[in-house]
């Protein structure tokens, strides 16, 4: 029975034939590490990223003080560093809302201390036409053309 009262049966030939994670197992003795990630850019220090994740999960009901929570840096990726938090839940069972439950506190830390959580295709986008080296454009308008000509199509003489 799964946490939405599901019955879930599973083949004998998908259980040989597949690797499968049992995550009740161990998880009242030893605990076991679930994982949650995110990316953010190069320009905030690794150690301030640590320390909000790491807040986080210390905030979070649900998870185990010890093992203690880590968090790894994954990789190093074009425009931002993905990090992966491992924490262990006191009951497996719970896992899809202590995740819910650790990440608003992951957003609500990271927005306090005005970190941007990064998708991996995100860009950053400035909010005023002089940002973008574009003093005498607002959004929405567009340049009136005056003053300027447009090359003649080719094979046809510029009018003057």
């Amino acid at each position: 029975m799964t946490v939405r009262r599901e019955e879930v049966t599973v083949p004998n030939a998908v259980v040989a034939s597949q690797t499968t994670t049992d995550y009740s197992r161990l998880g009242d003795v030893h605990g076991v590490f679930t994982e949650t990630s995110v990316t953010i850019g190069f320009d905030t220090p690794w150690r301030q990223v640590q320390s909000l994740l790491l807040m986080a999960a210390e905030r979070t009901p649900g998870l185990r003080h010890d093992p203690k929570p880590v968090v790894l840096q994954e990789s190093l990726g074009d425009f931002y560093v993905k990090y992966n938090l491992w924490v262990c839940l006191e009951r497996q069972e719970t896992r899809p809302l202590v995740l819910n439950t650790l990440h608003a506190h992951i957003q609500d830390l990271f927005n306090e201390h005005g970190v941007q959580i990064m998708s991996p295709h995100y860009m950053f986008r400035p909010r005023r036409a002089e940002d973008r080296g574009q003093a005498g454009l607002v959004r929405g308008s567009r340049p009136s053309g005056r003053g300027t000509r447009r090359p003649a199509p080719a094979g046809r003489a510029a009018r003057s």
